[in-house]
């Protein structure tokens, strides 16, 4: 079920992003369809109660491969989105990376900041 909805969502609503990682590694990147959402949560440190809302990307966790591995969103990551030949929006893979979609993990709503 979700393979199908995924496969509907890309055809309808998806756009073209790349995903980035650098760490000691190296600097990895791969090109991804994934669809635009956006998240409201609440962040509780003690006392002090924050409401963020995050512009989401809705992919398939299998299209994330870095360097020949399958990978999950975790902060510093970043995915950028290609405006125009002179505009490219990036944004900051969030404090709460991502969450899954289905039960299985299959599809994936990783959470994110516009930075630039």
């Amino acid at each position: 079920m979700a393979s199908a909805l995924m496969a509907t969502l890309k055809v309808s609503a998806g756009v073209a992003v790349t995903y980035h990682r650098n760490d000691s590694n190296g600097s990895f990147s791969v090109d991804i369809t994934a669809t635009r959402g956006r998240s409201d949560l609440t962040l509780e440190d003690g006392a002090l109660v924050l409401q963020v809302q995050t512009s989401d990307w809705i992919v398939e966790a299998a299209d994330l491969v870095l360097n020949d591995v399958v990978i999950v969103p975790q902060r510093n990551d970043y995915i950028t989105l290609v405006i125009s030949p002179t505009v490219t929006e990036k944004y900051q893979i969030f404090e709460v990376p991502y969450r899954p979609c289905d039960p299985a993990g299959r599809v994936l709503r990783i959470h994110t900041t516009k930075t630039e």
